[in-house]
């Protein structure tokens, strides 16, 4: 994503004037950018480096998720004043003399008092109990359950590619709409791995042949010092479960 944006950036200057240029992204500044927030948090001292001990990582009682009394979760993640009174009077704990929201003292109690409520419904039950509101209280669901969220059914989120369901192309262009793939990419991928190894689709990956095959091509590669060996690795080691160990 934050190629293609660059790349986007890059297009928009040219059509306004300016020159074409290199655009250069990198995964490790990607992943730099999207911990931003908390890189601010730190630089004013209102981060502290103990895990699980802040506001966004679970260290406090109302950002967390709570097991419902069917085994399922409830993700709570109430942080404003506003919010959270909201969420305390849903669970039916206004007036049972709750320690104060931020006093840190008083999270190990109000975490066991959430967690004995949560308990004491189904997620249903609760969903239907926040349904609405604006505690910022929301169920817990599973990979397979998401793509049959109320929300993501309206919207048409995933769809069904080679028998696999998968996130469907977003953003929505009015204009121009996007097309779905035909195969499911994780599928697709592999068999490129597989291809540039010297598998044929049928091979399972599995299969002890196949394993065998596998281990003297990164072998022989090795010994050529090929310089497409670690990604080759990664790839097909993604396919057969083969160990990816070997470096370049």
């Amino acid at each position: 994503m934050l190629l293609a944006l660059g790349v986007v950036a890059a297009l928009f200057n040219v059509q306004r004037g300016g020159k074409g240029q290199v655009v250069d992204a990198a995964m490790i500044e990607g992943a730099a950018q999207l911990g931003a927030v908390v890189w601010g948090l730190l630089a004013s001292g209102n981060w502290n480096e103990q895990r699980e001990s802040n506001l966004l990582d679970v260290g406090t009682p109302w950002y967390d998720s709570y097991r419902t009394k069917d085994g399922h979760y409830m993700s709570v993640g109430a942080v404003e004043a506003r919010f959270y009174a909201e969420f305390v009077q849903k669970i039916g704990l206004s007036d049972a003399g709750l320690p104060k929201q931020h006093d840190r003292n008083g999270w190990p109690v109000l975490r066991e008092r959430f967690a004995a409520a949560f308990l004491s419904r189904t997620r249903d039950e609760w969903c239907a109990i926040f349904d609405g509101s604006d505690a910022c209280v929301a169920s817990g669901l599973t990979f397979s359950e998401a793509p049959l969220h109320a929300q993501h059914v309206a919207r048409k989120s995933f769809v069904e590619v080679a028998g696999g369901v998968q996130p469907a192309p977003a953003p929505r262009f009015s204009a121009t709409p996007s097309s779905q793939t035909r195969r499911a990419a994780a599928r697709r991928t592999r068999f490129i791995g597989a291809e540039r190894l010297g598998f044929r689709r049928h091979d399972h990956p599995a299969s002890a042949l196949m394993r065998s095959r596998l281990h003297r091509l990164i072998e022989k590669k090795r010994a050529r010092k090929h310089h497409g060996l670690q990604r080759d690795i990664y790839i097909y080691s993604g396919y057969c479960k083969f160990p990816a160990t070997a470096t370049v």
